[in-house]
């Protein structure tokens, strides 16, 4: 399902037989790591919706605000239920940073949510059941973040290759192709007698190659009929006249 221009949709997890546990693992487009350093190529930033109620179009709102703001890089996983917007961000931000995201956080959560949600902010080596987030967070949230690769990651480091099925595959090792195949030069046939005006090259040495290829034929003027050498081939160049010759050689 396409949810977002910003966001891609790495995998989608229905409802259990209960009903809950819904989730949606997105990515998205990261040129900043978590320790606030700006990468020097694009990156990816892959994380998890745990869905309340199924699509919330509000919490879309929220991840896009975050995402544009430049306030999106620390976080794992989101989930909003009760009033609460718990946000699971990686444990590598340093204080400095936490403290200035989570004002921020809980602007951006009024400004999409409502007035009535406040944030809830835990580092991903504390998100487990024991976390007061709801018991939808403490019963799939955990699970979550230890079964999917979440976080930034170099963007070849994360490139999928689906088969005809929509379903992750090995890519296929790349060689470089063969050269194409030169289909071999097909010889021109030799005429011997190429038209009224034309030469006969009667050398014994006709056969044998020549830096200058295959001479088919010189159209030559009755006057131009002369003894003409080729570089290492001699050609005796005869005058044929206006009539073809006679089986026995008279005109």
């Amino acid at each position: 399902m396409n949810l977002s221009r910003l966001l891609f949709t790495e995998c989608e997890q229905p409802a259990d037989a209960s009903g809950h546990g819904a989730f949606t693992v997105l990515s998205t487009q990261q040129t900043r790591s978590v320790l606030t350093k700006c990468f020097d190529r694009l990156h990816i930033q892959t994380f998890a919706v745990l869905w309340a109620d199924g699509v919330n179009a509000c919490v879309i709102d929220l991840i896009e605000r975050l995402i544009v703001s430049f306030e999106f890089y620390p976080v794992m996983l989101i989930h909003a239920s009760e009033n609460t917007v718990t946000i699971v961000y990686n444990h590598r931000l340093n204080g400095a940073e936490y403290d200035k995201l989570l004002p921020a956080w809980q602007r951006v959560t009024a400004e999409a949510m409502g007035d009535s949600w406040s944030v809830l902010a835990i580092e991903d080596e504390e998100a487990d059941e024991c976390v007061d987030a709801g018991w939808l967070f403490q019963k799939y949230a955990h699970d979550i973040l230890i079964g999917f690769e979440l976080g930034i990651m170099g963007f070849l480091d994360h490139a999928w290759f689906f088969d005809e099925y929509g379903q992750p595959k090995v890519a296929d090792v790349y060689c470089e192709p063969d050269p194409p195949e030169v289909a071999p030069t097909r010889p021109r046939k030799r005429s011997k007698w190429p038209g009224n005006f034309g030469i006969h090259a009667n050398h014994p040495q006709d056969n044998a190659p020549s830096s200058l290829g295959v001479v088919d034929s010189l159209e030559l003027s009755p006057k131009e009929c002369v003894r003409h050498r080729l570089r290492d081939h001699s050609l005796s160049i005869n005058c044929l006249p206006m009539r073809a010759a006679n089986d026995d050689g008279t005109t």
